[in-house]
C-alpha cells in the first residue's frame, strides 16, 4: 500500500510538472519546457492508489464515457476538499483564475475534459502500479 501511495504520488508530481511545461508551449509558445508543482501534491496525488479502487469498483460496469463523467465529479470534490483544507493552513498550493474558475479559484471548469482523460488514464495505469507494488 505505501508503495503505490508513492508511485501514485510521484506520478502525479511528473504529470503535473509535465502538463505544465506542455502548456506553456501551446498558450505561451514557451520552449523552456518549465513546469511547476507543489509538495504539497504529492500526498494528494498519492491518495489516488486507496481511492480509486473504491470508485472504480463502484462504476466498473459503466459504459466508459459515464465512468469518465464519474471521475470528473470525483476529482472535482476532491480537489475543492483539499483546496480548502490547505486553505484553512494557510497554504494555496493552486489558484485557477479565467472565467471558468470557480469556488474562489479552487476548481476550472476548463479542466473537464482533462479529468475526464485522466480518470479513464488511471483505470489504464492502476493494474500496472497494482502489478508492481
Amino acid at each position: 500500500m505505501l508503495l503505490r501511495f508513492i508511485l501514485f504520488g510521484c506520478l502525479g508530481i511528473l504529470w503535473e510538472v509535465a502538463f505544465g511545461a506542455i502548456k506553456g508551449i501551446v498558450f505561451k509558445r514557451n520552449f523552456d519546457l518549465r513546469g511547476e508543482s507543489s509538495l504539497w501534491m504529492f500526498p494528494i496525488y498519492g491518495l489516488v492508489g486507496f481511492i480509486y479502487p473504491i470508485i472504480a469498483h463502484q462504476v466498473v460496469s459503466l459504459p466508459w464515457l459515464w465512468r469518465g463523467a464519474v471521475y470528473i465529479i470525483v476529482i472535482y470534490i476532491f480537489e475543492y476538499l483539499f483546496g480548502a483544507l490547505l486553505a484553512r493552513i494557510g497554504v494555496k498550493a493552486w489558484h485557477y483564475t479565467g472565467k471558468l474558475a470557480i469556488f474562489k479559484g479552487r476548481l476550472n471548469l476548463a479542466y473537464a475534459p482533462l479529468w475526464f482523460l485522466v480518470g479513464l488514464g488511471i483505470e489504464w495505469l492502476y493494474p500496472w502500479i497494482l502489478a508492481v507494488s
